[in-house]
């Protein structure tokens, strides 16, 4: 079956969530290298999520930035998601404590963010350079001496709640993905790099599958962030690093959804419910946490076919990726009792 689009539907059971899932209604991902790099040329090919409020971010980040202990240092490559052609590059350093200093830039590129671009930066103790697709966007030297430790490199997918920086928060459009499928190092070895350059090719990651011994997932969030980072957020898929983006909001009682020739009933429903519309379909069923619960199953006669949920399942959180070959989606959410 051709794939058109995804609906996403949330099954929701009347039980307790875990105080981490319940704690925003919003749920991101972020990874973070195990290992410290101090300088050197990093390489990725990203495509960007779209929507409003969002961004798609790649950053050097000085670990324990955020305490009182320790001058913040952080190199961003931030990937706005209320545009297709956006991104801000930027240093975050203190000098003294407490008081930030930030280089904020933003740049409009001839292709879109939301395909894959190849973004570079470069980071050297007197020069940090942003490019994209070869062609250089920025370069930094006013801040860039005071960007002097060691940084964990991170991706992370988020919505913000600065308006005036990102957008109001498009909740329609979610679940919404940030995919990264490569990243490469090469360290700072001036005078002796490859090829002439001043940096030496150290490793590369295509995303094959997930190598924990170079990568840990976040659990954590931060004030400005409308999300939590959920480790199942972030995963390779199909060669790529996926973090993705949803919600978890749980609605009042209503009867049914119905919207582009879908309907949804009964809602609230018990043990099994209904997806009507004109054409044949297949879905999935997946926990709040991205654990695929039922694998894809096809209903060829959905006006009639009631959908059982598997007794397996206890009660929680679900999503159900329902894909229909005509029809554009959006997500839907029902409650079990």
């Amino acid at each position: 079956m051709k794939l058109e689009k995804i609906i996403i539907i949330v099954i929701a059971c009347f039980m307790a969530l875990p105080i981490s899932l319940l704690a925003k209604n919003y749920k991101g991902a972020e990874i973070y290298s195990n290992q410290s790099y101090l300088y050197g040329r990093f390489e990725m090919r990203i495509q960007s999520a779209p929507g409003s409020g969002q961004l798609s971010t790649f950053f050097l980040y000085r670990n324990n930035s955020e305490t009182a202990t320790t001058l913040w240092q952080e190199i961003d490559i931030e990937i706005f998601g209320k545009n297709n052609n956006q991104f801000q590059s930027n240093v975050i350093i203190e000098k003294v404590e407490g008081t930030k200093i930030m280089s904020e830039k933003k740049h409009t590129t001839p292709t879109s963010t939301q395909e894959f671009n190849i973004y570079i930066l470069e980071w050297t103790p007197d020069s940090i350079n942003w490019y994209v697709n070869d062609s250089l966007y920025n370069t930094e030297k006013t801040n860039a001496a005071y960007c002097n430790a060691a940084m964990s490199i991170r991706f992370n997918h988020w919505a913000a709640n600065n308006t005036a920086w990102v957008g109001v928060f498009d909740k329609t459009v979610l679940p919404t993905y940030q995919l990264v499928d490569y990243i490469s190092y090469s360290s700072y070895t001036p005078g002796t790099g490859d090829n002439g350059s001043d940096y030496s090719f150290e490793w590369k990651d295509d995303f094959d599958s997930f190598n924990s011994s170079r990568w840990s997932k976040a659990n954590w969030t931060f004030g400005e962030n409308l999300c939590d980072f959920l480790p199942e957020n972030a995963y390779t898929e199909q060669g790529n690093l996926v973090l993705k983006l949803h919600s978890i909001i749980l609605p009042t009682d209503i009867e049914s959804i119905s919207t582009n020739s879908i309907h949804i009933f009964p809602n609230p429903c018990t043990d099994f419910f209904y997806i009507q519309c004109n054409e044949a379909i297949e879905y999935e069923i997946y926990s709040s946490i991205g654990t695929c619960v039922v694998q894809r199953q096809t209903i060829e006669n959905p006006q009639n076919t009631p959908i059982y949920l598997p007794t397996h399942i206890s009660a929680g959180t679900y999503y159900i990726r329902v894909y229909r070959l005509q029809q554009a989606s959006k997500e839907f959410t029902i409650i079990k009792r």
